[in-house]
């Protein structure tokens, strides 16, 4: 078994068509968990996300405000409707098929996200964007998927391999 290599998958927007923290959001206020004035409080975090002007403070005080006031027993129920509804229909055959791939190799898996753990434990137990760079600089064979504009730019001056995953529309 050769557990020497370390295959590390970002999970939003990668793995994942869309991303988890916004998903998440919508699917609170679809159920009526969360009101409707939070998805434009949503997209302001996400903007500020993709942008790289939110800080790390700002960014988990506003998702942790999502579940907070209520027990983990109360979540979980929600989580699992999460999973079944949003998340794994968003998961591309592309993509299980390449983490199958390292599975199948027996290399060690990793997910990667800024989405809290609450929200992506059963994503990743089933189982980009320029705020990957220090994580695809650390690894010893760096590939990007679907990347957005600026790392698609840095991928090219870096001669890193671009991989592009189907998507359902």
């Amino acid at each position: 078994m050769n557990n020497s290599t370390l295959a590390v998958f970002d999970l939003d927007n990668t793995l994942l068509t869309g991303d988890s923290d916004v998903l998440w959001c919508e699917f609170l206020v679809a159920q009526g968990l969360q009101p409707p004035d939070q998805l434009a409080l949503n997209a302001r975090m996400d903007a500020g996300y993709r942008a790289g002007t939110v800080s790390v403070a700002d960014f988990s005080q506003f998702h942790v405000g999502t579940l907070g006031r209520r027990s983990p027993g109360f979540w979980a129920p929600w989580l699992q409707r999460f999973l079944q509804q949003v998340v794994l229909p968003r998961l591309p055959a592309s993509a299980r098929a390449l983490v199958a791939q390292h599975r199948d190799a027996s290399h060690t898996l990793v997910l990667s996200t800024a989405t809290n753990r609450v929200i992506t434990a059963l994503t990743a137990a089933a189982s980009d964007s320029a705020n990957d760079l220090p994580l695809l600089r650390a690894v010893g064979h760096p590939v990007v998927v679907d990347p957005d504009i600026r790392l698609l730019a840095e991928a090219q001056a870096l001669g890193w391999p671009v991989l592009r995953l189907d998507r359902p529309s």
